[in-house]
């Protein structure tokens, strides 16, 4: 998983240094940031889900 996100932060550097405009990264950083926080949103509801599933039926 680790190797994961190392993988997924080094695309998303090079992503950002194509760009010239600092609007266009501050935009770039913004929409990661909201894709990182959707994604551990979902990991929560799984994670509360699946521990409902153990210790509540």
């Amino acid at each position: 998983m680790e190797r994961d996100i190392n993988e997924d932060q080094k695309e998303y550097l090079r992503e950002i240094f194509k760009y010239n405009d600092v609007e266009e990264v501050e935009v770039k950083i913004n929409e990661q940031q909201k894709e990182h926080e959707e994604r551990f949103e979902k990991f929560i509801d799984q994670y509360h889900t699946r521990h409902e599933e153990i210790f509540y039926e």
